[in-house]
């Protein structure tokens, strides 16, 4: 019974704490992928540029991708950059970002992960490495977007969030190890009661 409470409240916990994690930043530098305009109606067309270059053996070329809710790849959404990816450098997206948003699981009024992937070799082919990103906000009428850095969007909220249902899952196992014993102290008292 003892392990009982204690499996439930732990994987309760830890459940709760991977799903949390799932949804972290994929891009290695939050805030470093630039969307222009950074908000407007979601039938727009922006352009982007980051903030700096792809790592060395990831400069063959580049290009963004989105991401689901849970950290998994939708598609990639923009034209391929193939050159001149050592400094900061800017591109074009496949289509207006209402339409390459619907490609994700976002909901109105929900988020999802843009980060550009760096890749060995040219024509986003070779090895990849997702490194600028940005998250995109769609507005809860679904009629437009606004963007804000991974760090500052509430990926980090989700995160604390599902540490603090570990912390919890552990006081239920805590608390249903004290119940049990308790339990049983009062029916070893009984019976020591009933023996007199």
């Amino acid at each position: 019974m003892v392990l009982l409470f204690a499996l439930v409240g732990m994987m309760t916990g830890a459940g709760l704490e991977t799903a949390g994690l799932a949804l972290a930043a994929t891009g290695s530098e939050p805030g470093n992928l630039i969307l222009s305009p950074a908000s407007g109606p979601a039938t727009s067309t922006p352009t982007w540029s980051t903030t700096d270059g792809c790592p060395a053996g990831h400069q063959g070329s580049a290009e963004v991708s989105e991401f689901n809710s849970n950290g998994t790849l939708a598609s990639r959404i923009s034209v391929t950059v193939n050159s001149g990816l050592t400094a900061a450098f800017r591109g074009t997206f496949d289509g207006k970002i209402g339409a390459m948003l619907r490609v994700t699981d976002i909901k109105k009024g929900g988020k999802v992960e843009f980060a550009v992937g760096c890749y060995s070799l040219e024509g986003g082919t070779g090895s990849v490495v997702f490194v600028q990103s940005t998250m995109v906000t769609l507005s809860s009428s679904g009629t437009s977007y606004t963007t804000s850095s991974s760090g500052t969007s509430g990926t980090g909220t989700q995160v604390e969030a599902a540490l603090i249902a570990g912390v919890c899952g552990l006081a239920v196992a805590v608390a249903g190890i004290a119940w049990y014993r308790r339990r049983n102290l009062s029916q070893d008292q009984r019976e020591l009661a009933g023996s007199r």
